[in-house]
């Protein structure tokens, strides 16, 4: 988890205990309809709190980019868990 109470897919993965990492996580959520083909959520689930988008600058060389990250937010864990039907250990 970092800081701010999200977690990365990578994370989003394992507390799932799903068989299979987040590069297949990312393609589940964009065969859903809830990630866009850059791994972006669409607006609306933002907006319901499951996900937050950061930007995060990459320096190559001596220009920077900016590159947008998908966080999940631990309402985000629930809403995975319920579309991909895992049941999750309250413990």
């Amino acid at each position: 988890m970092d800081s701010d109470g999200t977690y990365s897919m990578a994370e989003s993965a394992k507390l799932l205990k799903l068989p299979y990492g987040n590069v297949t996580l990312f393609r589940k959520l964009r065969d859903l309809g809830i990630l866009d083909k850059n791994n972006i959520p669409l607006q609306e689930y933002v907006n319901r709190g499951y996900f937050i988008v950061i930007t995060k600058p990459i320096v190559k060389g001596t220009v920077t980019e900016n590159t947008l990250i998908t966080r999940v937010t631990a309402k985000g864990i629930d809403y995975i868990a319920r579309k991909l039907g895992i049941l999750i250990d309250a413990a």
